[in-house]
Protein backbone atom coordinates (compact mmCIF):
# COMPACT_ATOMS: atom_id res chain seq x y z
CA UNK A 1 0.00 0.00 0.00
CA UNK A 2 2.86 2.28 1.10
CA UNK A 3 4.45 1.54 -2.44
CA UNK A 4 1.44 2.17 -4.42
CA UNK A 5 0.79 5.57 -2.48
CA UNK A 6 4.05 6.62 -3.18
CA UNK A 7 3.82 5.77 -6.79
CA UNK A 8 0.01 7.48 -7.30
CA UNK A 9 1.73 10.75 -5.30
CA UNK A 10 4.74 10.77 -7.83
CA UNK A 11 2.16 10.29 -11.12
CA UNK A 12 0.36 12.81 -9.71
CA UNK A 13 3.62 15.37 -9.43
CA UNK A 14 4.73 14.74 -12.83
CA UNK A 15 0.85 15.19 -13.94
CA UNK A 16 1.14 19.08 -12.61
CA UNK A 17 4.83 19.42 -13.59
CA UNK A 18 3.51 18.55 -17.13
CA UNK A 19 0.27 21.13 -17.05
CA UNK A 20 2.70 23.76 -15.74
CA UNK A 21 5.40 23.46 -18.58
CA UNK A 22 2.11 23.66 -21.02
CA UNK A 23 0.42 27.14 -19.31
CA UNK A 24 3.67 28.64 -19.56
CA UNK A 25 4.75 27.55 -23.06
CA UNK A 26 0.99 29.28 -23.71
CA UNK A 27 1.47 32.54 -22.00
CA UNK A 28 4.72 32.67 -24.02
CA UNK A 29 3.54 32.30 -26.77
CA UNK A 30 0.41 34.64 -26.19
CA UNK A 31 3.27 37.36 -25.35
CA UNK A 32 5.42 37.04 -28.07
CA UNK A 33 2.69 36.86 -30.44
CA UNK A 34 1.43 40.80 -28.84
CA UNK A 35 4.76 42.39 -29.09
CA UNK A 36 4.95 41.44 -32.27
CA UNK A 37 1.62 43.23 -32.68
CA UNK A 38 2.57 45.89 -30.70
CA UNK A 39 5.61 46.31 -33.05
CA UNK A 40 3.60 46.26 -36.56
CA UNK A 41 1.32 48.78 -34.69
CA UNK A 42 4.05 51.08 -33.97
CA UNK A 43 5.37 50.56 -37.50
CA UNK A 44 1.99 51.47 -38.65
CA UNK A 45 2.22 54.78 -36.80
CA UNK A 46 5.88 55.65 -37.62
CA UNK A 47 5.01 55.10 -41.46
CA UNK A 48 1.84 57.27 -40.85
CA UNK A 49 3.68 59.61 -39.51
CA UNK A 50 6.60 59.78 -41.89
CA UNK A 51 3.89 59.95 -45.13
CA UNK A 52 1.93 63.06 -43.74
CA UNK A 53 5.32 64.85 -42.78
CA UNK A 54 6.28 64.13 -46.32
CA UNK A 55 2.75 65.11 -47.38
CA UNK A 56 2.42 68.18 -45.32
CA UNK A 57 5.76 69.47 -46.37
CA UNK A 58 4.78 69.18 -49.98
CA UNK A 59 1.76 70.91 -49.15
CA UNK A 60 2.77 73.47 -47.67
CA UNK A 61 5.31 73.95 -50.59
CA UNK A 62 2.53 73.56 -53.49
CA UNK A 63 0.33 76.49 -51.04
CA UNK A 64 3.08 78.88 -51.05
CA UNK A 65 3.95 78.98 -54.56
CA UNK A 66 0.63 79.01 -55.47
CA UNK A 67 -0.41 81.69 -53.68
CA UNK A 68 2.76 83.90 -55.37
CA UNK A 69 2.25 82.65 -58.64
CA UNK A 70 -1.71 82.95 -58.92
CA UNK A 71 -2.38 85.66 -56.18
CA UNK A 72 1.41 87.86 -55.51
CA UNK A 73 1.75 90.74 -53.18
CA UNK A 74 -0.67 93.39 -53.95
CA UNK A 75 1.76 95.94 -52.86
CA UNK A 76 4.51 94.57 -55.10
CA UNK A 77 4.74 95.58 -58.40
CA UNK A 78 3.45 93.46 -61.16
CA UNK A 79 5.73 90.85 -62.06
CA UNK A 80 6.96 90.46 -65.97
CA UNK A 81 6.19 87.96 -67.88
CA UNK A 82 9.43 86.04 -67.49
CA UNK A 83 9.37 86.15 -63.74
CA UNK A 84 6.05 84.73 -64.37
CA UNK A 85 7.63 82.05 -66.18
CA UNK A 86 10.48 81.09 -63.76
CA UNK A 87 6.92 81.07 -61.31
CA UNK A 88 5.69 78.85 -63.37
CA UNK A 89 8.86 76.72 -64.12
CA UNK A 90 9.25 76.71 -60.20
CA UNK A 91 5.69 75.16 -59.03
CA UNK A 92 5.62 72.37 -62.14
CA UNK A 93 9.28 71.01 -60.14
CA UNK A 94 7.61 70.94 -56.34
CA UNK A 95 4.82 68.92 -58.66
CA UNK A 96 6.99 66.86 -60.27
CA UNK A 97 9.05 66.18 -56.75
CA UNK A 98 5.49 65.41 -54.62
CA UNK A 99 4.64 63.04 -57.71
CA UNK A 100 7.64 61.65 -57.17
CA UNK A 101 7.61 61.53 -52.91
CA UNK A 102 3.52 60.31 -53.44
CA UNK A 103 4.81 57.45 -55.65
CA UNK A 104 7.63 56.14 -53.81
CA UNK A 105 5.21 55.82 -50.66
CA UNK A 106 2.54 54.18 -52.61
CA UNK A 107 5.14 51.39 -53.03
CA UNK A 108 6.19 51.10 -49.62
CA UNK A 109 2.79 50.56 -48.80
CA UNK A 110 1.89 48.06 -51.51
CA UNK A 111 2.31 45.08 -49.19
CA UNK A 112 1.61 46.77 -45.39
CA UNK A 113 -1.84 46.46 -43.40
CA UNK A 114 -3.23 48.09 -40.69
CA UNK A 115 -2.62 51.99 -41.89
CA UNK A 116 -2.15 51.02 -45.53
CA UNK A 117 -5.64 51.57 -46.58
CA UNK A 118 -6.08 54.67 -45.15
CA UNK A 119 -3.38 55.83 -46.39
CA UNK A 120 -4.11 54.61 -50.14
CA UNK A 121 -7.08 56.46 -50.23
CA UNK A 122 -4.95 59.54 -49.21
CA UNK A 123 -2.86 59.00 -52.02
CA UNK A 124 -5.58 59.01 -54.69
CA UNK A 125 -6.87 62.36 -53.45
CA UNK A 126 -3.37 63.84 -53.58
CA UNK A 127 -3.02 62.53 -57.20
CA UNK A 128 -6.24 64.64 -57.98
CA UNK A 129 -5.22 67.42 -56.55
CA UNK A 130 -2.17 67.47 -58.40
CA UNK A 131 -3.58 66.41 -61.61
CA UNK A 132 -5.23 69.55 -61.28
CA UNK A 133 -2.41 71.45 -60.82
CA UNK A 134 -0.81 70.41 -63.58
CA UNK A 135 -4.26 71.24 -65.50
CA UNK A 136 -4.12 74.83 -64.39
CA UNK A 137 -0.12 75.37 -65.26
CA UNK A 138 -0.87 74.24 -68.51
CA UNK A 139 -3.76 76.44 -68.97
CA UNK A 140 -1.79 79.32 -67.88
CA UNK A 141 1.28 78.79 -69.72
CA UNK A 142 -1.41 78.43 -72.85
CA UNK A 143 -2.48 81.86 -72.03
CA UNK A 144 0.79 83.20 -71.11
CA UNK A 145 2.67 81.81 -74.75
CA UNK A 146 -0.72 83.30 -76.07
CA UNK A 147 -0.26 86.36 -74.49
CA UNK A 148 3.21 86.48 -75.51
CA UNK A 149 1.96 86.78 -79.60
CA UNK A 150 -0.20 89.21 -79.11
CA UNK A 151 2.43 91.16 -76.55
CA UNK A 152 4.95 90.56 -79.40
CA UNK A 153 3.12 92.02 -82.15
CA UNK A 154 2.17 95.05 -79.75
CA UNK A 155 5.30 95.83 -79.74
CA UNK A 156 6.26 95.65 -83.03
CA UNK A 157 3.50 97.82 -83.22
CA UNK A 158 4.86 100.17 -80.87
CA UNK A 159 7.91 100.18 -82.35
CA UNK A 160 7.08 101.31 -85.44
CA UNK A 161 4.51 103.87 -83.88
CA UNK A 162 7.85 104.56 -81.95
CA UNK A 163 9.92 104.99 -85.17
CA UNK A 164 7.45 107.12 -87.14
CA UNK A 165 6.83 109.35 -84.06
CA UNK A 166 10.65 109.64 -84.03
CA UNK A 167 11.32 110.99 -87.80
CA UNK A 168 7.87 113.16 -87.03
CA UNK A 169 9.49 114.68 -84.13
CA UNK A 170 12.39 115.07 -86.17
CA UNK A 171 10.32 116.84 -89.24
CA UNK A 172 8.97 118.90 -86.72
CA UNK A 173 12.23 120.10 -84.72
CA UNK A 174 13.54 120.93 -88.03
CA UNK A 175 10.75 123.10 -89.10
CA UNK A 176 10.53 124.51 -85.56
CA UNK A 177 14.38 125.46 -86.17
CA UNK A 178 13.48 126.58 -89.64
CA UNK A 179 10.84 128.90 -88.53
CA UNK A 180 12.97 130.27 -86.06
CA UNK A 181 15.76 131.02 -88.46
CA UNK A 182 12.94 132.76 -90.42
CA UNK A 183 11.73 134.36 -87.67
CA UNK A 184 15.20 135.70 -86.79
CA UNK A 185 16.02 136.71 -89.59
CA UNK A 186 12.70 138.29 -89.54
CA UNK A 187 13.41 140.40 -86.79
CA UNK A 188 17.18 141.46 -87.91
CA UNK A 189 18.37 144.67 -88.17
CA UNK A 190 21.41 146.37 -89.96
CA UNK A 191 23.13 149.16 -88.22
CA UNK A 192 26.03 151.06 -89.55
CA UNK A 193 27.23 154.58 -87.92
CA UNK A 194 29.74 155.87 -89.75
CA UNK A 195 31.29 158.70 -91.68
CA UNK A 196 30.45 160.57 -94.95
CA UNK A 197 34.06 159.82 -96.10
CA UNK A 198 33.60 156.40 -95.15
CA UNK A 199 30.82 155.74 -97.20
CA UNK A 200 32.21 157.42 -99.80
CA UNK A 201 35.46 155.22 -99.35
CA UNK A 202 33.01 152.07 -99.72
CA UNK A 203 30.68 153.28 -102.45
CA UNK A 204 27.92 153.81 -100.79
CA UNK A 205 27.78 157.75 -101.10
CA UNK A 206 26.52 158.88 -104.34
CA UNK A 207 24.45 162.22 -105.46
CA UNK A 208 24.93 163.61 -101.58
CA UNK A 209 22.92 160.65 -100.77
CA UNK A 210 23.26 156.99 -99.61
CA UNK A 211 23.94 154.60 -102.60
CA UNK A 212 21.40 152.18 -101.20
CA UNK A 213 22.16 149.90 -104.34
CA UNK A 214 25.34 149.62 -103.41
CA UNK A 215 24.99 148.12 -99.78
CA UNK A 216 27.86 145.91 -98.20
CA UNK A 217 26.32 143.83 -95.53
CA UNK A 218 29.81 143.25 -93.93
CA UNK A 219 29.79 146.58 -92.34
CA UNK A 220 26.95 146.84 -90.43
CA UNK A 221 26.02 145.20 -87.33
CA UNK A 222 22.54 143.36 -86.69
CA UNK A 223 20.92 143.19 -84.13
CA UNK A 224 17.56 141.76 -82.73
CA UNK A 225 15.14 144.65 -83.70
CA UNK A 226 13.07 143.15 -80.90
CA UNK A 227 15.08 143.59 -78.20
CA UNK A 228 17.14 146.51 -78.78
CA UNK A 229 15.47 149.61 -78.88
CA UNK A 230 18.52 152.77 -78.27
CA UNK A 231 21.40 153.55 -79.41
CA UNK A 232 24.75 155.51 -77.92
CA UNK A 233 26.45 157.82 -81.00
CA UNK A 234 29.42 159.27 -80.26
CA UNK A 235 28.36 162.49 -81.99
CA UNK A 236 26.58 165.50 -80.99
CA UNK A 237 24.72 166.01 -84.36
CA UNK A 238 24.01 162.60 -85.98
CA UNK A 239 21.93 162.29 -89.07
CA UNK A 240 19.68 159.39 -89.88
CA UNK A 241 20.56 158.99 -93.62
CA UNK A 242 18.13 155.58 -94.09
CA UNK A 243 14.14 155.98 -94.28
CA UNK A 244 13.24 155.72 -91.21
CA UNK A 245 9.95 157.24 -89.92
CA UNK A 246 10.45 160.56 -88.13
CA UNK A 247 8.13 159.92 -85.67
CA UNK A 248 9.11 156.29 -84.58
CA UNK A 249 12.03 157.29 -82.89
CA UNK A 250 13.80 159.85 -80.84
CA UNK A 251 17.01 161.78 -80.58
CA UNK A 252 18.88 162.92 -77.15
CA UNK A 253 21.86 164.54 -77.00
CA UNK A 254 24.16 164.63 -74.26
CA UNK A 255 26.77 166.88 -74.76
CA UNK A 256 29.14 165.15 -77.17
CA UNK A 257 27.70 161.92 -77.59
CA UNK A 258 23.41 161.04 -78.64
CA UNK A 259 21.47 158.61 -77.87
CA UNK A 260 18.77 157.17 -80.66
CA UNK A 261 16.03 155.97 -79.10
CA UNK A 262 13.13 153.80 -80.85
CA UNK A 263 9.92 154.79 -80.02
CA UNK A 264 7.99 152.37 -82.13
CA UNK A 265 10.08 149.44 -83.19
CA UNK A 266 7.56 148.39 -85.41
CA UNK A 267 7.11 151.44 -87.16
CA UNK A 268 10.47 152.42 -87.16
CA UNK A 269 11.28 148.88 -89.35
CA UNK A 270 8.88 148.85 -91.51
CA UNK A 271 10.81 150.78 -94.02
CA UNK A 272 13.85 149.32 -94.30
CA UNK A 273 16.17 146.76 -91.95
CA UNK A 274 19.12 148.87 -92.76
CA UNK A 275 19.81 152.13 -90.47
CA UNK A 276 22.59 154.23 -91.74
CA UNK A 277 23.84 157.18 -89.21
CA UNK A 278 26.08 159.43 -90.24
CA UNK A 279 28.14 160.83 -87.34
CA UNK A 280 29.70 164.73 -89.44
Amino acid sequence: MRTLGMMILAALMCGLYSCGNKTEAGLTTRADSLQTALENREKDYQQLDEFLTVISEGLDSIAMQESELFNGDRESPLPTQGKVKEQLAAFKQTLKTQRERIASLEQQLAGSQGNGKKLQRIIVSLKAQLVEKENQIAALQDELNNKNVTIEELGQHMSALTQQTTEQQQVITSQNKMLQTQDDLMNEGYVFVTTKAELKKIGMWKSRRVDMNNIDKSKFRTVDIRTVTEFSINSKSPEILTQMPADSYIIEKNGSTSTLRIVDPQRFWSVSKYLIVRTD
